[in-house]
């Protein structure tokens, strides 16, 4: 599975404002795999650290919340992930 895989499978869960239990799950779920990440649930937010002694580390910060839309009309285009959103 490709990356832009990964993001279909995101884009499909619905996830919008205040309605992101399924997507926090899926991505807590994902992230539990690696075995050097302690994986955290705080609400509907995903908290993930490394384990052990490392000398550097990264931090990713972002939102799970999506703009509403149709999860069926996102393709991959080339090497793109496309979707239309509809408007509120």
């Amino acid at each position: 599975m490709s990356r832009l895989d990964d993001a279909l499978e995101l884009v499909a869960i619905d996830s919008v404002s205040r309605g992101e239990a399924a997507i926090a799950h899926h991505v807590a779920v994902v992230l539990a795999r690696n075995p050097d990440l302690d994986v955290e649930r705080i609400g509907d937010n995903v908290v993930a650290r490394t384990t052990g002694h490392h000398a550097t580390r990264l931090l990713v910060a972002g939102h799970l919340d999506t703009v509403p839309g149709d999860a069926r009309s996102a393709t991959i285009v080339a090497t793109n992930c496309a979707a239309s959103a509809r408007a509120t």
